[in-house]
């Protein structure tokens, strides 16, 4: 009996020292350049519709159900997809903040398998009067004790290596979509 309370002691004060040192902000970003100025990348950035085209998770369902709601590519504007898919589940994405030729800003809201939210973000700069650099990523803020749990669940699941993988994904799609001539 000694030995399960020493064990579970040792759990829980091992969880509480977590919490405390746990970051509660994270932040991950991946980038690529796109040979086309930025009056020609912007709008793929900002449309919602045009997303399935290029954004690795929502290619990986193909059946998944998808749901617009407001005026593409404008504040407010939204898309809604269920998925028995793991990685893409139930959940939404709404435009909160568009700098025009610079960002937009979406916050995404997974519903199943876990409810969580998260800041996601699209920018772009000009390197030239041809080319665009243009960053995926997202930034977390965590509430104290789901800081230890996201950073335990990043561990156990190869979360980063899962975002690198598919953020590399997505943007060389967009790349593709936007640097291939269309007919």
């Amino acid at each position: 009996m000694k030995y399960v309370l020493w064990c579970v002691g040792t759990f829980l004060m091992a969880f509480i020292i977590l919490v405390v040192a746990a970051p509660l902000r994270g932040h991950f970003e991946r980038e690529i350049i796109i040979e086309r100025p930025i009056a020609e990348v912007f709008p793929h950035l900002k449309s919602l519709k045009e997303a399935p085209q290029w954004n690795a998770w929502l290619r990986k369902d193909p059946n998944a159900k998808l749901a617009y709601k407001g005026v593409d590519g404008e504040l407010g504007s939204m898309i809604e997809w269920q998925s028995s898919h793991k990685e893409l589940g139930n959940a939404d994405q709404k435009i909160v903040r568009i700098v025009p030729n610079e960002r937009v800003d979406t916050i995404i809201h997974f519903r199943d398998p876990m409810d969580m939210k998260f800041v996601s973000f699209l920018s772009t700069q000009a390197l030239s009067e041809t080319r665009s650099l243009v960053k995926m990523g997202v930034n977390n803020e965590f509430t104290r004790p789901m800081n230890a749990v996201s950073l335990i669940m990043r561990q156990l699941m190869s979360v980063e290596e899962m975002m690198t993988t598919n953020t590399d994904e997505s943007l060389r799609n967009l790349k593709h979509l936007i640097e291939t001539p269309r007919p």
